[in-house]
């Protein structure tokens, strides 16, 4: 007999999601004030990665570690991998130019594209209006939050389109992820696709610190 799910723990998880990911804006925007993009999304992801990656292969703490085949690894190269990539360039780009709320409201839309993405064949004509109205109000709520700061000449085009941007990459980083799911847990694919996420980005991210001075500091390691 199948246990009955706790609402009340899904629902205490997806709080503590939502006040981890908005402190993870909030201090990637601190970081890349002073760190180079790039650099900052690599060398985050490498030992974010590296890190579950060990508690997987040498602990049980993110449960069973699985036996990634030869297939499975060119996918977490060239398609997971690599849209994990460009997703935090992108991301801690957008963060250079813009305040870190108007990319999380981008972000926010992300389920929007996921929506059109899989509805784009094999559905009636009354269903991609449907969709497409609902793209059309998420979009319209975000000019509708953002756009007074463009009045007050604070905004910058650049950022907002970046922040659009990494609001359509991390819906495709989703969908890579959501092929691996029958194969792999959540602990695995955030692992497996960290890490390799980050060494992609380093050729860059070492160019980048090759032409920016870093500045160190106890609070911008922790």
């Amino acid at each position: 007999m199948t246990a009955k799910p706790n609402h009340w723990s899904i629902i205490a998880c997806l709080l503590a999601a939502v006040a981890l990911w908005g402190g993870n804006n909030a201090g990637v925007k601190f970081l890349v004030r002073d760190w180079p993009p790039l650099f900052t999304g690599s060398t985050r992801f490498l030992c974010a990665g590296l890190l579950m990656f060990g508690l997987l292969r040498w602990t049980r703490l993110l449960g069973p570690a699985s036996r990634i085949s030869p297939e499975m690894r060119r996918h977490l190269w060239l398609r997971s991998g690599l849209a994990l990539a460009a997703y935090i360039a992108v991301f801690n780009l957008a963060l250079r130019f813009t305040a870190a709320s108007h990319v999380a409201l981008y972000l926010g839309a992300s389920p929007v594209w996921a929506l059109l993405w899989e509805g784009r064949a094999g559905t009636s004509r009354t269903e991609r209006l449907k969709r497409g109205g609902a793209a059309s109000l998420a979009l319209s709520g975000v000019v509708v939050l953002v756009g007074p700061t463009f009045h007050r000449g604070a905004g910058s085009f650049t950022g907002e389109l970046l922040g659009l941007a990494a609001s359509v990459l991390w819906t495709h980083y989703g969908r890579q992820c959501r092929s691996l799911g029958d194969r792999l847990s959540g602990a695995e694919i955030a692992a497996h696709t960290m890490w390799r996420a980050g060494v992609l980005l380093l050729p860059f991210a070492l160019l980048e610190a090759s032409r920016q001075q870093l500045h160190w500091n106890q609070m911008l390691l922790v």
